[in-house]
C-alpha cells in the first residue's frame, strides 16, 4: 500500500516528509524483517513523480538533476532553469545519497554542455537572436561561472590524458561567447587582448575575432 500511494504522500505530507520515509525503508533494508518494505517501495520508483524541484514541480529521478556546492543555489538556478534543467530542491540535499541510489545524476560539465548543444544556436547568430541566457548579461555571466566550476571540477576528477583533452574540445566547441559586434561565436573561433592589441587588429587584421572582453557590444 506504501509503495503505491508514494505519490500521494508526496502530495499530502511535503518533500521532506516523504524522503524521511524513504530513508527509513532503505535502512531497513538490511534487517532481514522489514527489507521487504524498501523491495516493494523500490519497484518502479524509477518511473514515479517522487522528487521536488527548485521550482515546486515534482518529477522522475532521472529528469532531475543534483548541485554540489551550495553557491550554485545562489548564482546558477535562473541559468539553468532557462536550459530546462530541472534541479532538486535545496531542502533535500540532505538525502543527497538517498537521491543518487534512487537516479539522480549529478549536475556536470558533460550535462551542460549536452543542454547547450542541443540548443543549436548558430555561430555567427546575433544577441538579439539567441535564447535569453546568452541575451542577458547578468545570465551570460552566471552560465560561464558554471561551465568554469563544471568544467574545472571535471578536469580535476578526470586522469586519462584523452579524455581531458575530449572535454576541453567539447568546451571550445560551445557557440557561447559574444564579439565585439555582438555575435555569438564558439569559443576556438575567438581570441582575447588588451585595449591596444584590440586597436592595432582591427586596423590590421580585421578577420581576427576577439571576445568582448570590454563591454564594447550592446547588451
Amino acid at each position: 500500500v506504501v509503495a503505491r500511494s508514494l505519490e500521494d504522500i508526496g502530495r499530502s505530507l511535503g518533500h521532506v516528509t516523504l524522503f524521511k520515509l524513504l530513508e527509513t525503508l532503505d535502512k531497513g533494508k538490511t534487517d532481514p524483517q522489514f527489507k521487504v518494505f524498501w523491495q516493494k517501495a523500490r519497484e518502479g520508483i524509477e518511473n514515479q513523480n517522487l522528487v521536488f524541484t527548485v521550482r515546486s514541480s515534482w518529477a522522475k529521478p532521472s529528469e532531475t538533476v543534483l548541485l554540489r556546492d551550495e553557491i550554485e543555489y545562489e548564482t546558477a538556478l535562473e541559468v539553468l532553469d532557462a536550459l530546462k534543467i530541472r534541479v532538486v530542491n535545496r531542502e533535500l540535499r540532505q538525502f543527497y545519497g538517498l537521491l543518487r541510489s534512487l537516479g539522480v545524476d549529478e549536475l556536470d560539465a558533460d550535462h551542460l554542455y549536452q543542454k547547450l548543444e542541443l540548443a543549436k544556436v548558430s555561430e555567427g547568430s546575433a544577441i538579439s537572436d539567441v535564447p535569453m541566457y546568452l541575451q542577458n548579461k547578468g545570465m551570460r555571466f552566471a552560465l560561464y561561472d558554471e561551465i568554469s566550476r563544471l568544467h574545472n571540477r571535471k578536469l580535476g576528477e578526470l586522469r586519462d590524458l584523452d579524455k581531458k583533452e575530449a572535454i576541453q574540445h567539447r568546451l571550445m566547441a560551445l557557440p557561447v561567447g559574444l564579439d565585439m559586434d555582438g555575435k555569438i561565436r564558439k569559443l576556438h573561433n575567438m581570441r582575447r587582448g588588451e585595449e591596444q592589441t584590440l586597436e592595432i587588429f582591427e586596423f590590421a587584421v580585421p578577420y581576427v575575432i576577439f571576445a568582448d572582453s570590454q563591454g564594447r557590444a550592446a547588451q
